[in-house]
């Protein structure tokens, strides 16, 4: 591996990736960048020298660091929020600017032969930084929703563009960025890491949730954030308890940007006023989602926007099953009856229908989980990730 590191950098050395991140706090496209640390360490460690540039407001870079990887506090790369007027543009801009300053003199020092962003925020920054030292930039787009100016801007200067599904691909396409710079490489799960939790804590988990024996728990899990529609988890909640006095719910996910205060006490009177109190229970971040979604009998994933949808994953991977908008990634991930279910529109009606299926039907759903998990085994591996994502550096490196 060594020879083919080396023929395509031109150097006899190890490969230095240096990649970035515009937040240090940890969501699921955290989880996904920390997977493929580890997996690329472990599978190309004597090959390879990976790097993290990222805010220290999170603990990405501590986690990130015990991947054996080298890390870069850079609390000028600041998390862009999309401008509300010509004054906060022009502001963002500046920012931008003073930071792609920062930027090339980290490039300067540090000598990467390859940057990987893990981000379109991230990638505006290192954009021109990397266009002016010769260096191939990566871009790992985890987003459905751009806008459509930066993402052609930033995807004409990429090498490369990894794409977490289809649905993103072809969004990627329409903006009108190039067809061949586009690659599909899913994101993956560590199914090991997921299964193994202390049942113990499963255990406490669903007697907090008011869970009994032989009780049914149908959770959600996403970051406190509109589009994510928890709103219609809560009404579908609402539907099935009228059906079910034994099934109770969960929401997983706080608001970790501290931006969302509003809708959640949105959700909150929603939750009062379906009288949902005793059979619903919001428990905020968890640190150990492991818990969470093993403690589940049944995820459902109500957002019909979602470019991937790790949860959905996630909880596939331990053997649950899935409910889910049939649009964009969860499309991907879930064959309707096959390994999952999936709703042609995102109403609450459509999802508690689903959801009642599974609950009076056990062994449809102990199937479904089971099928669910040997797609996740078969197409979400992470040592298949980090293959096509280490195979992609060294075709950015060859190119001319």
């Amino acid at each position: 591996m060594k020879s083919l590191v080396s023929q395509s950098i031109g150097y006899q050395r190890k490969l230095k990736v240096l990649f970035v991140n515009h937040t240090g706090k940890v969501g699921g496209a955290e989880v996904s960048l920390l997977t493929l640390l580890d997996w690329l360490n472990r599978l190309y460690g004597k090959s390879i020298q990976l790097m993290l540039a990222a805010p220290d407001d999170g603990d990405l870079l501590e986690r990130a660091e015990r991947c054996g990887v080298i890390i870069f506090p850079t609390n000028w790369l600041k998390r862009l929020k999309r401008p509300s007027n010509m004054r906060h543009l022009l502001n963002m801009i500046a920012s931008i600017g003073r930071g792609s300053l920062k930027a090339l003199k980290l490039l300067h020092s540090i000598s990467p032969h390859i940057v990987h962003c893990n981000s379109l925020q991230s990638s505006l920054y290192f954009v021109l930084p990397t266009a002016f030292k010769r260096l191939p930039l990566v871009w790992h787009c985890r987003d459905l929703l751009m806008p459509k100016v930066v993402a052609r801007f930033v995807g004409a200067f990429c090498d490369a563009i990894i794409s977490i599904s289809s649905a993103v691909a072809k969004e990627l396409i329409k903006l009108g960025i190039s067809e061949r710079k586009v690659r599909l490489i899913y994101n993956a799960v560590d199914v090991s890491a997921l299964k193994h939790v202390n049942d113990e804590q499963v255990k406490r988990f669903r007697e907090a949730c008011g869970v009994g024996e032989d009780g049914i728990l149908v959770g959600m899990i996403a970051h406190m954030t509109p589009w994510k529609r928890h709103d219609l988890f809560i009404r579908m909640a609402s539907s099935v308890a009228k059906e079910r006095k034994d099934v109770r719910f969960v929401i997983v996910g706080g608001d970790i940007f501290e931006e969302q205060s509003g809708w959640l006490c949105f959700l909150s009177r929603m939750t009062k006023e379906l009288s949902l109190e005793g059979a619903l229970k919001f428990v905020g971040e968890c640190k150990d989602i492991a818990i969470a979604v093993n403690a589940m009998d049944i995820l459902v994933h109500p957002s019909p926007t979602e470019p991937f949808g790790r949860a959905i994953a996630e909880a596939m991977a331990v053997g649950k099953a899935v409910v889910a908008i049939n649009a964009f990634g969860p499309a991907e991930l879930i064959k309707h009856q096959e390994n999952g279910l999936l709703v042609p529109s995102a109403t609450p009606e459509a999802l508690s229908k689903a959801v009642l299926r599974l609950v009076e039907n056990e062994p449809l759903r102990l199937k479904l989980g089971e099928a669910a998990a040997k797609f996740v085994q078969t197409h979400l591996s992470p040592q298949l990730h980090a293959e096509k994502v280490f195979q992609l550096w060294l075709e950015c490196s060859r190119s001319p």
